[in-house]
């Protein structure tokens, strides 16, 4: 048996073995409806201890003892969460907390390790894990055939175990999938207790657990896009995290993003409209419930051959784990109602933003200004010191530093790589990453060629080039560097022997 073939049954055999066989005995019904207010309280979880509380809390977050919980910490929370947000938000938050005790101390029993240990931990535990938690909230009304009704406490507990224990593995095992294609030596060790252990490790995701994007929402530059619809947002709900007044206004800031481009799709202005029409239907500042006969009259009222590219747009049709796991579609029909809610829109209409921009020359263009500029910030954080050069002789230069008796050359590239292919079409990918190196090396080659000219200017001998890309390129050379693993320049340069 090929390595390949023994990652592709390993990783089918967590999905089968342990996600479906976990799910099949369950309500789907019932384990929806349980599973969607679970996601709910996770992501207002993941939110206030990140975003919406100040330094002071921040850092008693951070210190806040999970496993030594008792009334003296649940008081303080009150204290520091009711002044701003509902009594039903802080209510969910603090359960939230109380089932994470009560989960490590259930997991120490049995010697397994959750790896948090304060309130802040575990927000950055379930913000590892939110991916695999929409994910198997998404599969329920595929894989739960049965009809046991597990409780809220008992369902969490599920989406830990599945999320800790089989997802992560399945992530881990699609990732090496694809190095077996990128990399003709590619080899993994398979050990007695099963584990399974490349020659090679890749991780795409930024420092958030997000995926990356050309130009991010929360670039400062965005901040002109914004100036563009301010006027016509809407105030937010007092004391909640979500609201459909915040929907509104997220919306109204991806219109703003095509303004600030120039870029018009008439595809994302349909489902953006179609998009409106169905939030109608929310409950509860969150949750959006449309029964199936309304859906259908909404999604015609469009028109027959527009409603047939909105259906395809909002909902899979797939009963593939790893297809529904790396697709947007914001909807699920479970019963007789589709289904979705906040979060699902925003994240839906932002993917739709950027693969329609994507396709944009302008700001294909201009979000490559917007990266250069991004790492020379990066750099300057890291002691580089950015030199004010453009062109030599003609020539042009991205960014030119120079930090310890050393120049340091790079070329920044911002070439789109969709990321949802390491686990739908790894062939495809590979082949896209074979290019995208061999383009960088002759990019690098160039500069090598060329570097005289910065010898003449600069009066220094050696001269380093580097290509950064903004997207996930798989390669080992060592002259190719992901924007997010800038940081590896913290360390003390080598002397060229």
């Amino acid at each position: 048996m090929t390595a390949r073939q023994h990652l592709k049954d390993q990783s089918n055999g967590w999905i089968e073995n342990c996600l479906r066989k976990d799910l099949e005995p369950l309500d789907p019904v019932h384990t929806f409806n349980a599973v969607h207010k679970i996601v709910r309280s996770i992501e207002e979880f993941i939110n206030i201890s990140m975003h919406e509380v100040d330094l002071e809390q921040f850092n008693t977050l951070r210190v806040m003892p999970i496993l030594r919980w008792n009334s003296y910490y649940n008081n303080l929370l009150d204290n520091m969460l009711r002044p701003r947000f509902e009594k039903v938000v802080v209510d969910r938050y603090k359960r939230v907390v109380l089932e994470s005790h009560q989960m490590l101390v259930e997991f120490s029993m049995t010697g397994d390790n959750l790896g948090y240990s304060t309130v802040m931990e575990a927000a950055i535990f379930y913000q590892a894990f939110r991916r695999h938690f929409i994910n198997t909230f998404l599969i329920v009304p595929t894989y739960c055939k049965g009809g046991v009704k597990l409780s809220e406490s008992e369902l969490l507990r599920v989406l830990v175990n599945i999320s800790n224990f089989c997802l992560i593995n399945v992530t881990a095992l699609q990732t090496q999938l694809l190095l077996s294609h990128v990399y003709k030596d590619y080899q993994i060790d398979i050990y007695q207790n099963g584990a399974i252990v490349g020659n090679y490790q890749f991780d795409f995701l930024e420092k958030v657990f997000t995926e990356p994007e050309r130009v991010s929402a929360d670039d400062p530059v965005m901040g002109e896009a914004f100036k563009l619809v301010a006027n016509r947002l809407l105030p937010l709900a007092r004391g909640k995290v979500f609201s459909l007044s915040e929907l509104t206004n997220e919306c109204l800031l991806i219109k703003s993003y095509f303004e600030y481009f120039n870029h018009t799709d008439p595809i994302f202005t349909l489902l953006v409209n179609v998009v409106e029409k169905l939030v109608e239907h929310i409950k509860d500042e969150y949750f959006i419930s449309v029964h199936q006969k309304r859906f259908d009259a909404i999604l015609m009222s469009f028109g027959e051959r527009d409603a047939e590219i909105i259906r395809q747009r909002l909902l899979h049709n797939s009963e593939d784990f790893v297809v529904i796991s790396n697709s947007h579609h914001p909807f699920v029909k479970i019963g007789v109602h589709y289904k979705s809610n906040v979060n699902l829109i925003v994240r839906f209409l932002y993917n739709l933003k950027n693969a329609s921009l994507n396709k944009s020359k302008q700001f294909q263009i201009k979000s490559g200004f917007i990266f250069e500029n991004n790492v020379k910030i990066e750099l300057g954080g890291l002691g580089f010191q950015i030199m004010d050069v453009k062109r030599i002789k003609r020539k042009e230069f991205d960014v030119v530093t120079f930090r310890d008796g050393v120049l340091f050359n790079f070329q920044c590239k911002n070439n789109f790589v969709d990321v949802t292919l390491i686990e739908k079409n790894r062939e495809k990918f590979a082949r896209k990453n074979s290019l995208l190196v061999r383009y960088y090396l002759k990019a690098i080659e160039k500069e090598v060629n060329r570097e005289h000219l910065l010898i003449e200017k600069y009066g220094v001998q050696d001269v380093r080039h580097f290509v950064i890309s903004r997207f996930p390129v798989v390669t080992k050379e060592p002259s190719i560097i992901m924007s997010k693993d800038l940081n590896r320049f913290r360390r003390p340069i080598v002397n060229k022997q």
